[in-house]
């Protein structure tokens, strides 16, 4: 048996549904919109994009015509849909359905996407000793680390992982980082960002996503959200970011809205490495992501730290406080997956029967990861840089938006 996964459904796999492909011409110039669910946004997207007013001025969008794609149309259309993304001339919206990988292939994927500290330094030779990777940036420790003081301050120091102190010790100034980061660091609730609008705290529609501006922080960004503002009528693009060093200039740039838990978690991940602690991802596929901490370091128990939310070893909270019906939950690193489901609930029996597939499948799929996160290079397109640990953007979007909320 093949385990696949659809990125509309975590559980068992839907067949694939035919998906909306709208598609119009701005000054002769072709844009689209994959699976969005209100043309009009669309066309108010396009004309604000074109600098033109939402009546046709000759310069806005011609009429949109819309098609159904199958999976086999899809398919035949993917290389022109994967090129109009790249030129920022696609929206994203519902087309998980039409998107489905082989589970081990997306999990080893998903593990070379994770931040991660490099500290196999050998004889100190390795030009990526200390470096975290995490989005397309690196990040080197030491400039990390003045980054985090330029911001917390030089107390922050107070909190740095002491290998010499008691395990109790470093628990509790673990605990005092997380409250210190929701000190300075929000969480993104959907709001107006636009900058014509007199209120952040109008609510926003979701559009759909485009690829990112090339900007000063573009390896850091994803994907950027296109977002209806209800209140003024305005589209505005939201960059969800991915490289330590972006999310924590959001302090300065976007009064410190970081974003949701995916980047809260590299958020968190990235400030407890620059303290000297030994941190990992935690992926919960019902929608969820957070870190836990190695205390003591090397030797002793991960315990759940959750960024978004300022919590630390609570693990049973999401079950229990939030009343989720779990059902995977994995650690992962670009060197190992760990299934670590039964620390975070008080009924492993119920996650099982929710899984839709055997135990023995999950720990096979899980080997099999890890056998080619250890023996295998990341595939790259010949003659071309590696940009991302999907190399058809599309999977990487549609991947990704499943641990976005």
């Amino acid at each position: 048996m093949t385990l696949r996964v659809f990125f509309e459904d975590s559980q068992a796999s839907p067949p694939p549904r035919n998906v909306a492909y709208a598609n119009t011409t701005v000054d002769g110039v072709e844009y689209g919109c994959l699976g969005c669910a209100d043309l009009s946004l669309f066309q108010m997207y396009l004309h604000q994009q074109a600098g033109s007013p939402p009546v046709n001025s000759g310069r806005g969008p011609e009429t949109v015509v819309t098609n159904f794609l199958s999976q086999k149309e899809f398919e035949a259309m993917r290389n022109k849909l994967t090129y109009l993304y790249g030129k920022r001339r696609l929206v994203l919206g519902q087309f998980g359905s039409l998107m489905q990988m082989d589970f081990i292939t997306f999990l080893t994927d998903l593990a070379r996407g994770t931040p991660f500290l490099d500290t196999k330094c050998g004889d100190g030779k390795s030009p990526a000793c200390q470096a975290l990777f995490s989005g397309e940036r690196t990040a080197w420790l030491s400039q990390l680390q003045e980054q985090v003081v330029s911001i917390f301050g030089e107390g922050i120091l107070d909190f740095k992982y002491n290998e010499k102190d008691e395990e109790k010790v470093n628990r509790e100034r673990a605990a005092k980082v997380l409250k210190l980061i929701k000190t300075k660091y929000s969480f993104y609730h959907h709001k107006c960002m636009a900058d014509q609008c007199t209120s952040d705290k109008a609510p926003t529609g979701l559009v759909g996503r485009v690829s990112c501006k090339n900007t000063t922080n573009s390896a850091d960004c994803v994907y950027a959200e296109v977002l209806h503002c209800q209140q003024c009528d305005t589209t505005f693009e939201y960059d969800r970011l991915h490289g330590v060093p972006a999310l924590l200039d959001t302090v300065h740039v976007r009064n410190g809205i970081a974003g949701q838990c995916e980047e809260f978690s590299r958020l968190g991940h990235g400030i407890f490495v620059a303290l000297g602690f030994e941190a990992r991802y935690i992926y919960d596929f019902t929608d969820h992501v957070w870190i836990e901490l190695r205390i003591p370091a090397k030797t002793g128990q991960w315990i759940h730290a959750d960024p978004s939310e300022g919590i630390f070893d609570n693990p049973k909270m999401y079950e229990a406080g939030w009343g989720k019906k779990l059902t995977v939950i994995l650690a992962i690193s670009p060197e190992e997956i760990e299934h670590v489901t039964a620390r975070y609930t008080d009924n492993y029996a119920a996650t099982v029967q929710r899984r839709g597939f055997s135990e023995d499948l999950l720990y096979k799929v899980i080997s099999q990861a890890n056998q080619r996160l250890r023996y295998e290079l990341p595939l790259q397109r010949f003659g071309q840089e590696h940009k991302s640990s999907w190399d058809d953007p599309l999977q990487g979007v549609a991947a990704m938006v499943h641990f976005a909320s």
